[in-house]
């Protein structure tokens, strides 16, 4: 999961419960961070997962077959 979140700049990774849990709550209680946090997730999520990734993805593998 690191190769896709960085903690604190476009999600939060963490094997502690209570770390976790503060993360969230400084989530519910900063706008601004929610909303950072956010825009950066979504960055990410389209630079692996969009269209043109995945097309590029299942090219790479057919092309290997």
């Amino acid at each position: 999961i690191d190769t896709y979140i960085e903690n604190g700049k476009n999600g939060f990774i963490s094997d502690s419960i209570p770390e976790l849990r503060e993360s969230i709550h400084e989530l519910l209680q900063n706008d601004e961070l929610a909303s950072r946090i956010s825009k950066e997730g979504r960055k990410t999520a389209i630079k692996f997962f969009d269209k043109n990734a995945i097309s590029a993805q299942w090219n790479d593998l057919l092309t290997k077959l």
